[in-house]
């Protein structure tokens, strides 16, 4: 369509990047002052305005804490969960696109026509792209960020599957109809795998969504800045975060001049890796304790310093075809998209994981905007581009009022699957109802396997989706349907499109009615009884010596949510710790702000005295009404002093109270805490301390229900 204008942002977890589109010509806008790419980073201090990009890494040598980085990563907590200083996730990546936003109005002032309504709105197509791994609450996300800038989004677009756009356009010449293309997107601070089928102008998606979220170039480049930070003696090194990058806030970088040098040094670093994507030998200048000093690497350190890097990259690949039935030999093309796609050895690996030569691997002539570009492309030429990551979207039905059964493990688009939002309807058959006749009361349960999880297979009679702790939950209805006595066979579908979930539920080989809706809030119907029993919740929180840092601040994080979202609510919390402090931190009744302020102020330190607060939150449960559900969270990293007493304390404990145990990092026993919790399905683990807040808000989900 000669008369469109596309607009695409490339919202990356490090950089930043905008393409056009407009009368057949792609454009790659340059920003001031950065160059192709805005750092994405926010500086946004109390009663001041946001700073963006270098801007914000600048403005951050006084007040560190207050910049924020790598917030992308963060869009699979809950929405509103603060990332940095009370930020959400939602908000930092709204002024990034808010910035964006400015350049490329400036670039091609068309753009502001459309936007201020000179011109008609319809007239612009914005899109943005992002991980394959997003499903329904990031792009949702995404979507809340564009409204907070200003805009309304258009189109989403996987990052890989934009990407292949461009190296199809590239590589035109090579690509011959329905060819099976592996896309390895290794960005700045995710490894996004897919295989796609170019078939009639358009990349239909074979295998979507694998890879690794938390492994980037970036990941390189920390481990050179660590390297760089010891060559130089500088106690600098622990400010790096493998999760948040360079962490300008750390302890050790207490002065101006110590942070400045990190970031010096962190981009000294970013440019030995670069240099050393063509060159055996690398170096730079950067200041030392006495002046100029010149730094040197060595591709031999280099493939010694990031060996376990790429050892992850490896594992992240190597799984991408998974159950889809295809082979590496099935493959006929293999290309490299992202930042980080010119990385030094990237092209060995990939090469030995897929079995293809090195020199036959496609990169794209602009990694930096090969996504940006693609997306640009994909739009202009195909206004339905859109897509949704499905990752094994199902429905799950609960028994019926008048004893009928359902049959309900399935699946209906398998895992790791990108679908179109354009309003296809998926179905299949296999579900059963077994009706004892009249009236039964179907509750319907829309979910979203989490990217990663193995559907088990379904086995009749056994009404299990997935483990509710492997689900997002998307949303519930309730539907009164007068079924004849008997078995009935069930065809079950959904389509996603303008970001709400439509579902249709129909009977094969009967006249029988069925029934369909738009799910686009989580209220349930009308008819469904909603009294809501009040819950004592205590939670017991591990503040021993192995908890220090990211653990204690997220699991903190976690507490603060949990308070804050029950305000109002039937109901109450109280919070044990155990640790160098072990003791009633804040009893039932105690005011929302004064547990926040409590939580906020610990530190950790000491052994693991899970006894003791055991038996502390038991007491504190039974002082209260006996109308409550009673419900208890134990969080802990490692093991007990005395673990035959503890089990024995909780085994009383849970003659009436639910008990859930929480393991973080690879120190906990989780046969241990599986026998210690409730039941099997009432121990949850994580060993992603940044997962901690996402992962409690589940469990909360599931168990204040």
């Amino acid at each position: 369509m000669s008369n469109r204008l596309v607009l695409v942002f490339d919202v990356g977890t490090t950089n930043s990047a905008i393409s056009t589109m407009k009368n057949g010509r792609l454009s790659e806008i340059s920003i001031p002052g950065e160059g192709l790419q805005l750092p994405s980073a926010v500086f946004w201090s109390e009663g001041d305005a946001p700073k963006v990009g270098s801007n914000g890494f600048r403005s951050a040598f006084k007040n560190p804490e207050c910049l924020h980085t790598h917030f992308k990563r963060r869009m699979y907590d809950e929405p509103g969960a603060p990332v940095y200083g009370g930020h959400t996730a939602i908000q930092l990546t709204g002024e990034i696109i808010r910035e964006l936003i400015k350049i490329a109005c400036k670039s091609d002032p068309e753009i502001q026509q459309h936007l201020d309504g000179s011109k008609p709105r319809n007239g612009l197509i914005i899109c943005v792209t992002h991980p394959a791994s997003y499903g329904i609450q990031q792009t949702d996300c995404l979507r809340e960020a564009g409204q907070l800038a200003g805009i309304d989004i258009d189109h989403f677009m996987p990052e890989p599957a934009a990407a292949g756009y461009r190296l199809v356009e590239e590589y035109q010449h090579l690509i011959k109809q329905n060819d099976l293309i592996v896309i390895i997107d290794l960005g700045g601070g995710t490894t996004d795998c897919t295989v796609h089928k170019w078939s009639q102008g358009c990349l239909d998606t074979v295998v979507g969504a694998t890879g690794d979220n938390f492994l980037g170039g970036d990941n390189i480049t920390g481990v050179i800045f660590v390297h760089l930070a010891k060559q130089l003696k500088l106690p600098i090194e622990d400010c790096f975060d493998p999760h948040r990058g360079l962490n300008l806030a750390h302890p050790s970088l207490n002065t101006d001049k110590k942070r400045r040098l990190a970031i010096e040094i962190w981009r000294a670093a970013a440019d030995l890796k670069q240099q050393l994507s063509t060159n055996e030998q690398a170096s730079t200048f950067t200041s030392g304790r006495s002046g100029p000093e010149e730094l040197t690497l060595t591709a031999a350190t280099y493939d010694q310093l990031t060996e376990v890097f790429w050892q992850s990259f490896r594992t992240a690949i190597s799984g991408m075809l998974g159950d889809s039935g295809l082979s590496f030999a099935d493959i006929n093309h293999v290309a490299l998209a992202g930042g980080s796609a010119m990385a030094r050895a990237i092209l060995h690996h990939t090469a030995e994981v897929t079995g293809k030569p090195a020199d036959e691997i496609l990169i794209s002539s602009s990694a930096s905007h090969v996504v940006a570009s693609g997306a640009a492309i994909a739009c202009y030429r195909n206004e339905n581009s859109d897509t949704h990551i499905g990752r094994g979207l199902g429905i799950q039905m609960a028994a019926g009022t008048n004893g009928s059964k359902y049959y309900t493990n399935k699946m209906i688009v398998p895992t790791n699957t990108i679908i179109k939002s354009t309003g296809e309807i998926y179905r299949s058959t296999g579900q059963r109802i077994i009706s004892n006749g009249g009236t039964a009361r179907l509750n319907i349960q829309i979910v979203e396997a989490k990217a990663g999880v193995q559907v088990p297979k379904a086995e009749p009679g056994i009404p299990s989706l997935l483990d509710d702790s492997e689900v997002n939950r998307l949303r519930k209805v309730v539907h009164d349907l007068d079924l004849p006595a008997g078995e009935h066979e069930v065809l079950v579908g959904f389509s996603i499109s303008a970001g709400a979930t439509h579902y249709q539920i129909a009977f094969e080989n009967s006249q029988l009615e069925g029934v369909s809706g738009r799910l686009e809030s989580e209220s349930t119907s009308d008819d469904e009884e909603s009294v809501q029993q009040p819950i004592d919740l205590a939670i017991l929180l591990d503040i021993s010596g192995s908890m220090k840092g990211v653990k204690l601040r997220n699991a903190t994080i976690a507490i603060e949510n949990v308070v804050n979202q029950t305000v109002g609510s039937d109901v109450r919390t109280a919070v044990v710790t155990f640790g160098h402090k072990t003791g009633l931190l804040s009893p039932f009744g105690t005011p929302q702000a004064d547990i926040v302020k409590a939580t906020k102020s610990l530190s950790a330190g000491g052994g693991t005295l899970m006894t003791e607060a055991i038996e502390i939150a038991r007491d504190e449960l039974r002082s209260q009404s006996s109308g409550a559900h009673k419900l208890a969270i134990l969080v802990t990293d490692g093991y007990p002093n005395n673990p035959e007493t503890a089990e024995a304390v909780a085994t009383e404990l849970k003659s009436d109270t639910e008990l859930i145990c929480f393991g973080i990092g690879e120190s906990v026993d989780e046969g241990y805490l599986t026998r210690m919790a409730t039941s099997p399905v009432h121990y949850f683990y994580t060993d992603d301390p940044q997962r901690i807040p996402a992962l409690f808000a589940q469990i909360l989900e599931l168990y204040l229900s």
